[in-house]
């Protein structure tokens, strides 16, 4: 399982939205090609390649500690810049949410946990998996969030916090009737801490679920109802990603069935956790790419501005391709932004994904990461738009970075940031055919 579920296997190439999307950016890229000094399409670094000062190669492979495979989620870094990387991993028969810290060069630093890696079994030693990280930039605290199996064999969301050197501090478990789970995590501007994910609190639709807790992890009943809010609009909905706009607003997104498809979802919240009905269409955004395609929003983030950018996958039983969504301050489509409001990418093959996505602040290009299916195999993929949501063609190749690992195998980059110094750390996995490590690699 990766960062973010209902991924289809794509095989067969079918003409629809990202085909004529494809089209328009290969005429976008030549006229780019005839005219490469044209300002607006040249970047400062990083341009796209493995940076050699990071482990001596440009990434870094850690096997499951205890045996198995292992997959890295999601990155950040702490203030010092080192690299905490989360993920899983497994002993072949269950897994374990895992944290690691890398140093600035890309080696592991074995003053964090246990020789660079923390690992946190759930309570009933079942399949426990972390999804979403941040680090608290004020203490280098550590949270996680997730799910955890339970003996009723349903998953309930498990959130963990740790000091900034992976030690365990507290963990809580919200649980209902049937399946839970934390798919990202923020932290407020106070030291508070937002949870989004999915429930079931009743009926038969899974609802979107927003949980905050005091820094202690301890509930906190002043948000929404006993510390929650849910959004559910009769139909399935669920929460992918969540970030904070400003000091006083938050912001969700995700999925929502409409029309029996996948629709992208975005919400905004005050910070006691009314729904904002300014925001979009009373209070609620949704989009669908059409050709009857299911659409789910993965990621977040803020510009410095406000705005919005949503990255996610718009996919059919036959193709599968990424976009990013810009949507203004209050949550219209911002037509000064790709075509639009809308940016789309996909391979030649008809397949990409995407699951994380950052914005530089000196630079305002966005980068995404995911996978990208050339040949036989997914390999990692790092795209880099222009503020304006063309691709930056002065990046890697014709603005995409493929990552085909040393196996030959399967390659994966599931999240991502970037640095201080503009270069970009990226995690996910990279498999032999048997077993995946996590992958850690940095872009200059």
């Amino acid at each position: 399982m990766i960062k973010k579920p209902n991924i289809i296997i794509i095989r067969i190439i079918k003409i629809g939205l990202f085909a004529l999307f494809c089209c328009t950016y290969s005429l976008y890229f030549s006229s780019c090609r005839n005219n490469p000094l044209d300002p607006g399409n040249i970047s400062s670094d990083p341009l796209g390649l493995l940076d050699n000062n990071f482990n001596g190669s440009g990434y870094a492979l850690f096997s499951s500690p205890v045996g198995g495979s292992a997959r890295g989620v999601e990155t950040e870094s702490q203030s010092d810049g080192k690299i905490v990387v989360m993920g899983y991993a497994s002993n072949g028969t269950n897994t374990d949410i895992m944290l690691l810290r890398y140093n600035i060069d890309g080696t592991l630093d074995n003053s964090f946990g246990i020789n660079g890696c923390t690992l946190l079994p759930g309570p009933g030693n079942l399949d426990d998996k972390g999804l979403g990280l941040a680090v608290n930039k004020s203490t280098d605290e550590i949270v996680v969030t997730g799910f955890t199996y339970v003996s009723s064999g349903n998953r309930e969301i498990l959130t963990a916090k740790f000091s900034k050197n992976g030690g365990l501090i507290s963990t809580v478990i919200f649980s209902a009737s049937y399946t839970d789970i934390g798919f990202a995590v923020t932290f407020q501007p106070d030291g508070k801490i937002l949870v989004c994910g999915e429930t079931r609190l009743s009926g038969t639709n899974q609802e979107l679920i927003i949980l905050r807790y005091n820094n202690d992890l301890s509930v906190d009943s002043s948000f929404g109802s006993g510390g929650k809010v849910v959004y559910n609009p009769g139909t399935d909905a669920k929460g992918f990603g969540i970030s904070m706009q400003g000091n006083d607003k938050i912001i969700v997104c995700g999925s929502v069935i409409s029309g029996g498809k996948n629709n992208a979802l975005v919400l905004r919240y005050s910070l006691s956790g009314i729904q904002d009905n300014s925001f979009g269409s009373g209070g609620v955004f949704r989009w669908n790419s059409g050709f009857g395609n299911d659409d789910f929003s993965n990621e977040l983030v803020l510009q410095s501005d406000g705005k919005i950018l949503i990255a996610g996958n718009s996919m059919n039983t036959l193709t599968s391709g990424l976009y990013v969504l810009r949507l203004t301050f209050n949550g219209t489509l911002d037509n000064t932004f790709g075509i639009g409001g809308v940016a789309t990418y996909t391979t030649v093959s008809g397949y990409a994904q995407v699951y994380g996505i950052a914005v530089s602040s000196a630079t305002g290009n966005i980068i995404v990461c995911g996978t990208g299916k050339i040949a036989e195999y997914n390999d990692g993929l790092v795209l880099r738009l222009n503020s304006n949501g063309m691709v930056d063609v002065s990046f890697a190749t014709a603005g995409v970075y493929l990552f085909n690992g040393p196996h030959g195998n399967t390659d994966a980059a599931n999240g991502l940031y970037i640095q201080n110094d503009r270069r970009i750390v990226v995690t996910g996995y990279s498999s032999n055919g048997t077993k995946e490590d996590v992958l850690t690699l940095r872009l200059k």
